[in-house]
């Protein structure tokens, strides 16, 4: 009786492990207006299409803000993690399995303080004269670097956006990469104002948009089932919707 109870209980037990095998953890990093914390809320574009895709799909997710590079970090590392908002190229291809596109592209760019009258950047080889700021791991780091930029000599990657802005401004570098409508966010959080910046270069070297995506490690079933999900929402019209909203708010 005593072994006939206990295989019950072990019965009971399976179905509960798989069921938690199968949640969700989203991460990202703090990138508005795609996605961002406001009053302890994580908000933007990406965040509700993503939140939408997964309770499509049944899911109840759990979603971090972090640094980039640790939410990188994780989601290539660990099954069941979705990273969003993430630029799709070769480099990152094979690392994860791709759901989207979520957002169309904006151009990257390297602006300056509209009184540097002293910079000027017509070509790539132009930029490595001077100093850039880049946020560490991301797309455009992997980029610079590939294209003959150095780490410590015109290259200086930091985990977030905002301490570039404040470098520049203190005259640690000469440039910072971004987008933007997004580095108009950040600047606008910071009490400062993107008139102050002048765009002088397009990092013109993408052809795909923004995704969500999980690392390989991911089963493939539930790679599907959100793939499937994020179709539905789309022939619905809901991406759509949500980024009308926002862009409507900036």
């Amino acid at each position: 009786m005593k072994r006939i109870l206990t295989g019950l209980l072990l019965l009971a037990v399976i179905p509960s492990i798989s069921a938690q095998s199968q949640d969700i953890t989203a991460v990202t990093e703090d990138w508005a207006p795609y996605n961002y914390i406001e009053n302890g809320e994580i908000k933007g574009m990406s965040t509700e299409i993503v939140r939408a895709t997964l309770a499509e799909a049944g899911f109840k997710p759990e979603i971090h803000v972090y640094a980039w590079a640790r939410a990188y970090k994780m989601a290539v590392e660990y099954e069941n993690v979705l990273i969003f908002t993430i630029l799709r190229n070769k480099e990152r291809e094979n690392l994860f399995k791709w759901i989207g596109p979520v957002l169309p592209l904006e151009k990257m760019c390297l602006f300056k303080l509209a009184e540097r009258t002293d910079i000027r950047v017509d070509s790539l080889e132009d930029a490595k004269k001077y100093r850039t700021g880049v946020a560490r791991n991301s797309s455009t780091h992997q980029f610079l670097i590939e294209n003959g930029f150095t780490e410590q000599e015109n290259l200086f990657p930091v985990p977030k956006q905002e301490q570039n802005i404040a470098k520049l401004f203190k005259g640690r570098i000469d440039l910072v990469t971004d987008r933007e409508i997004t580095l108009a966010q950040k600047m606008k959080k910071m009490a400062m104002s993107i008139r102050t910046l002048d765009k002088v270069f397009v990092l013109d070297h993408w052809d795909q948009g923004f995704y969500m995506a999980f690392g390989r490690k991911t089963p493939d079933s539930v790679v599907e089932k959100v793939r499937s999900a994020f179709k539905k929402i789309t022939a619905d019209g809901v991406p759509d919707t949500i980024r009308k909203k926002y862009m409507n708010m900036y």
